[in-house]
């Protein structure tokens, strides 16, 4: 689910990027998104926690990156109360949480069905669910792992990245991946679509090239949750890497 483009607040914290090349983070899921995208917000955040780590603006480098593996029961006793929890107090339906680490499957476990009316309980293996802005997560890992390697800059132009299209120049200060990350990047919200139909996909660059919406307020000073500024985060992170989103 997508808010629409109405879903606007004043952003207090403009520049998630600090001095001096300090990457500081600044999180606050808005109340207007769903509960169950909200929860999963949670998990993500903790399973990626626990995977970064960063001082003075440097990526941390542990000395032995398999010291530290997740303890499988303590996590599964984690995801029992808390997910337990949310589900209830919540009123979702069900999910399944998957968590992963150094490449190895952890845990999946199933909390509540995929149909109530018919009693099919959720499956890691077996149900269906629509990605949607959980890809986001993916998107924004691979924007700060292009950080860490010096191959992206947080506070450059998204222009400077760009080919086949520019983002319009419509005011001073210009739309940056920290923007686009924190969804303050300016951009009108145009109606929702979406497709199950392969044949109706677009590479990125040409999808932005036709549907990129113009800019209407300066970035940095408004929050309007924007699917089309993180498609262009996940089209730079494939003109930088070479590699297809």
């Amino acid at each position: 689910m997508k808010p629409s483009g109405s879903d606007m607040r004043p952003c207090p914290e403009a520049a998630p990027v600090g001095a001096a090349g300090e990457h500081t983070v600044s999180l606050s899921v808005p109340p207007l998104v769903p509960a169950a995208t909200r929860v999963l917000l949670c998990c993500m955040l903790v399973a990626s926690l626990g995977a970064c780590g960063s001082r003075g603006g440097e990526p941390a480098t542990p000395s032995n990156p398999e010291s530290a593996p997740i303890d499988h029961d303590e996590l599964e006793a984690f995801a029992d109360h808390f997910l337990g929890q949310q589900t209830d107090e919540l009123h979702i339906p069900g999910l399944v949480p998957v968590f992963v680490q150094h490449g190895e499957l952890l845990l999946a476990k199933v909390y509540g069905s995929a149909d109530i009316e018919r009693g099919i309980p959720f499956s890691p293996d077996e149900t269906v669910v629509r990605v949607g802005s959980a890809s986001e997560i993916i998107v924004a890992t691979a924007v700060m792992h292009l950080v860490e390697r010096g191959e992206l800059d947080l506070r450059t132009d998204v222009n400077q990245y760009l080919s086949a299209f520019r983002v319009e120049d419509t005011y001073r200060e210009p739309a940056t991946q920290a923007h686009l990350l924190t969804h303050i990047g300016g951009f009108d919200s145009p109606p929702y679509w979406t497709t199950t139909s392969p044949s109706e996909l677009q590479p990125l660059d040409l999808l932005l090239a036709e549907q990129m919406p113009p800019r209407i307020m300066p970035a940095g000073q408004v929050l309007a949750y924007s699917s089309e500024g993180y498609d262009l985060a996940a089209h730079i992170v494939e003109l930088v890497s070479g590699l297809p989103f």
